[in-house]
């Protein structure tokens, strides 16, 4: 039996995967090419929503079948724990357009993992931070500073949102 943590993004999802007896076992992140347009064609794309959500609808399907060939490739998983970034708010979350696609790319994660029988929990980036120790609303760099005392000097996660991963899973069994 081994646990999944996933820290979600549109561009770089964190992943790790922690035994249930707390062994590490691997993390990594799935990475989403950059949009290679420039500013204007940026700018043009926001303009247009359809363009600009047709965009990435692409980037939202390559997403899922990287997640999937994870979870195919990776046997023994039977829990996800997915960071909540439905109620994400204040520092990092940025305009609406950005916490609706956090929140679609959430979903197609959310999706995957079921497809594969996975149990869901979704936890809130405050539950993870009390599990180690810190307070609810204790700066992401304290995180990423317990996740890499966790996985010790061997492992050369440097990633945030792959340490942002580690941290969620292994807080789950604690």
């Amino acid at each position: 039996m081994a646990i999944i943590g996933f820290d979600v993004s549109s561009t770089a999802t964190g992943w790790a995967i922690i035994g249930d007896n707390g062994a590490y076992k691997a993390s990594g992140t799935i990475m989403l090419p950059k949009n290679a347009a420039s500013k204007q064609e940026k700018a043009k794309l926001k303009k247009s929503e359809i363009s600009y959500w047709h965009y990435h609808t692409g980037r939202l399907h390559l997403h899922a079948r990287r997640v999937a060939t994870l979870l195919g490739s990776m046997p023994g998983i039977t829990t996800a724990v997915v960071e909540d970034v439905v109620f994400k708010t204040g520092r990092n979350t940025g305009s609406l357009s950005t916490l609706t696609l956090l929140a679609m790319y959430f979903g197609i994660t959310v999706a995957v993992c079921q497809e594969f029988g996975l149990e869901l929990v979704v936890q809130l980036p405050s539950k993870t931070r009390k599990a180690h120790g810190l307070p609810g609303n204790a700066e992401k760099e304290l995180v990423l500073s317990k996740a890499r005392s966790i996985v010790g000097k061997h492992n050369k996660a440097t990633n945030p949102d792959e340490l942002d991963a580690i941290a969620l899973a292994y807080s789950f069994i604690s």
